[in-house]
């Protein structure tokens, strides 16, 4: 036993084999919290076939374990601490207002042919998603002031809700009449753009509202002025965060809006590399 304990070869396994599993712990820890945060922040969310996929932070975490164990551990060490102090500047200093802001085009309303809904989802039970709902009703409003008599509204696909089923039942309950119209399936602002457009060309309709969250709305706009629409863009109510008034928010406000900020920018740069706005 004496001998055992002095074996120069024991004595230097047992430090190394802890040391392989700490390493491996902290590199599970590194690659989960950045994966985590950079959620929150929009980031992940660039990356289209990682979206909605479920247990991708098991993933990450085993990988990032496995890192950890290499040399590459340092790398961990790095972007978790750049995506921390990133998290930390979006959530406490008015980083998020400064590129938030430019986003919004909004136009005061006027006379036009049909107003124009771009959907934000619908449930499968036919209920109004949040965004999608606060589109629809600042539409309504503008029927209801006398801007336009025709409603547009874009449909996801049969995987969703049916947003004309919504709106029908919401414009019966307050009580506004007018024509409306549908066209879809669409999968994103493009395909939003080129259909509105097209039916709008059928009716021989040039002006349209343009209805849409505030930060969508500057990509929104460029995308249906470049189908040679008239455009007048009048964003919705923001219900996520408060929009007017940023540096009022709370943390996870922010956080939220950068998110938003991040997709609409990188969205606008590839439409426009792609010719679309």
């Amino acid at each position: 036993m004496a001998n055992m304990a002095k074996d120069p070869v024991l004595l230097q396994a047992t430090p190394t084999k802890r040391s392989r599993a700490a390493s491996g712990f902290e590199g599970l820890v590194c690659a989960s919290l950045g994966w985590l945060m950079g959620g929150q922040l929009g980031i992940v969310d660039l990356v289209p076939f990682l979206r909605g996929v479920p247990f991708t932070i098991l993933v990450v975490a085993v990988v990032g374990a496995l890192i950890g164990m290499t040399r590459g551990l340092p790398v961990l060490r790095v972007g978790a601490g750049v995506v921390l102090c990133l998290w930390l500047m979006v959530a406490y200093t008015p980083l998020a207002a400064v590129f938030v802001t430019p986003l919004k085009v909004e136009q005061a309303p006027e006379a036009a042919d049909a107003v124009v809904v771009l959907q934000a989802g619908v449930q499968k039970d036919n209920d109004f998603s949040t965004a999608t709902l606060g589109r629809t009703l600042h539409a309504l409003e503008l029927i209801h002031q006398g801007f336009a008599s025709r409603l547009i509204l874009t449909e996801d696909g049969p995987a969703q809700g049916s947003h004309e089923r919504a709106a029908t039942t919401l414009m019966k309950n307050l009580g506004v009449h007018c024509q409306l119209f549908t066209v879809g399936p669409v999968h994103n602002t493009h395909d939003e753009a080129v259909l509105a457009s097209a039916l709008a060309k059928q009716h021989g309709w040039k002006k349209i509202l343009l209805v849409t969250s505030p930060t969508h709305s500057r990509r929104a706009f460029y995308t249906f002025r470049k189908t040679g629409l008239q455009v007048v863009s009048t964003p919705c109510r923001e219900t996520t965060f408060d929009f007017e008034n940023m540096s009022d928010n709370e943390e996870n406000g922010r956080i939220r809006a950068f998110a938003e900020m991040l997709r609409e920018v990188v969205g606008l740069r590839m439409y426009r590399a792609r010719g679309w706005a």
